[in-house]
Parts: C-alpha cells; structure tokens; sequence
C-alpha cells in the first residue's frame, strides 16, 4: 500500500484475520500517513497454521505416551494380582522355577518380561 509520492520509511505489519492484527493494520495505515511511510502488509497464516499443527502433534504424543503408561500400570498391576493368586492356589506344589518366576514378579511389578528374564 503506497501513501503517494516517495516513501521515507517502511512499516511492515503481519495480518492473520484476527481483530487485533486488524487493528495493528488500522494503527500502520495511520502511522504511515504521519511519517510518509509505506505500508507492508505480511500474511501470517502459515506461521498460525504450522503453530496450531505442532502443538496438536505433541498433544496427540504426549496421549499415547500416557495412555501406554496407563496400560502398561494395568498390565503390571493384573499380572500381579495373577501371580499371587496362583501362588495361594498352588502352595507348595508349584515348581521352582515357577516359584522363582512368581517371586521376581512380585518383588519388581513395573518391570518388562524382557527385564525379568535378563
């Protein structure tokens, strides 16, 4: 946007659609006529876009990561419970290596099966 005749200066103001960036349009287009500037509107739709995006991906990763942590508590927590209960059931009758199977899950509840084996 040109005020006529030869621009001094340069005011550069970004536009998104909002009100206030439409009024910060307003604010140049006055401020230019009083300093014989020139108005450059820039679009900022991209930038708000890629913003919004962003923030959707990392809220969509932090979900699945809590809801992987929630299942995964769940899991430990039933293969627990499981284990106790067959070890009550069983008494002395369970096998050693079963017993000691049992007995490592209980004693470390969040571990993976991977970790308990190694």
């Amino acid at each position: 946007m040109s005020t006529g005749g030869a621009a001094i200066g340069r005011i550069v103001v970004g536009v998104d659609g909002s009100q206030p960036s439409r009024a910060a349009l307003r604010w140049a287009v006055r401020q230019a006529h009083f300093t014989c500037s020139e108005v450059d509107a820039v679009m900022a739709w991209e930038e708000r876009r890629m913003r919004r995006e962003v923030r959707a991906t990392a809220n969509r990763l932090a979900n699945f990561d809590d809801a992987n942590l929630r299942r995964s508590a769940r899991a430990a927590v039933a293969a627990g419970s499981r284990v106790e209960r067959a070890l009550e059931i069983l008494g002395d009758d369970v096998p050693d290596h079963l017993r000691e199977a049992g007995e490592l899950r209980l004693a470390h509840k969040q571990a993976s099966l991977g970790e308990l084996g190694h």
